[in-house]
């Protein structure tokens, strides 16, 4: 039987395929936890607001307050924007890599979604997961629409502006437009003409290249390597009671 690795992840088992990137003993553990944080209505309310315009929309006009920076949080952005009568939030695009979700908390608007047109109003949510489909937020009605919007901070990511023959790249050294035109493929059979080397091929996979891929022998190995991280030693009897828990652990998830 084959081997669903999304259910293998997800039941907690994959950390064990890497030992050596674990720490033997609870003992050497060291991990310096952060504090959360409590942002008050009152506070957020007060805080700056920066007004922003996209350059590749004339009509771009949204004024933001960073929810995500007040509470301390570095892998997730979250603002509050706001839409004055006839604006537009940024330009039609799509993302690669970063999720993104909106949310309306008053007004009305009218979205955009992969050349279809709706109008949306409070209590109304959208999320984009990646890679997503072309967007765009607009406030064409008479009161003035605000919104939550969030979405990922990876350290790399590309949007597309399908309309603009152009894409936005950000990596750790800046946000810069490109032009799709200079994208350029990159030819591997022209770079090695004599094959690529093995030392530049993936790596091998316990997952997919080990012994096998029955569920047994799935166990047999994660057992073999938990043993190794914990560094209790592999005798036949702690060899079959850890197999015992990762069988178990593996029926629960229907792996």
């Amino acid at each position: 039987m084959s081997i669903d690795i999304v259910k293998l992840a997800n039941s907690g088992l994959f950390i064990w395929f890497r030992p050596a990137a674990f720490p033997k003993k609870a003992g050497d553990i060291l991990m310096t936890k952060k504090p959360g944080t409590l942002v008050k209505a009152g506070d957020f309310d007060a805080s700056p607001e920066f007004h922003f315009r996209q350059p590749l929309n004339p009509k771009s006009d949204i004024f933001l307050r960073s929810l995500g920076d007040a509470g301390g949080l570095e892998r997730t952005a979250l603002m509050v924007g706001r839409i004055l009568p006839g604006g537009e939030s940024f330009v039609y695009h799509s993302h690669e890599n970063d999720e993104e979700f909106l949310y309306i908390l008053s007004g009305r608007a009218r979205i955009e979604i992969d050349d279809q047109i709706m109008d949306i109003a409070a209590g109304d949510f959208v999320g984009f997961p990646t890679p997503s489909v072309a967007h765009h937020l607009t406030n064409p009605f008479d009161d003035e629409l605000v919104y939550l919007m969030g979405g990922e901070r990876g350290s790399l990511d590309v949007a597309h502006f399908p309309r603009l023959g152009k894409k936005a790249v950000r990596t750790s050294e800046g946000f810069f437009f490109v032009d799709d035109d200079a994208f350029q493929p990159f030819d591997v059979v022209a770079a090695f003409p004599d094959g690529i080397p093995k030392s530049m091929l993936p790596a091998e996979d316990p997952l997919t290249d080990g012994p096998g891929d029955d569920t047994d022998s799935l166990a047999d190995r994660i057992a073999a390597s938990v043993l190794e991280s914990l560094g209790t030693g592999r005798d036949d009897d702690k060899l079959k009671t850890a197999r015992n828990a990762v069988q178990t652990v593996l029926a629960n998830h229907n792996i």
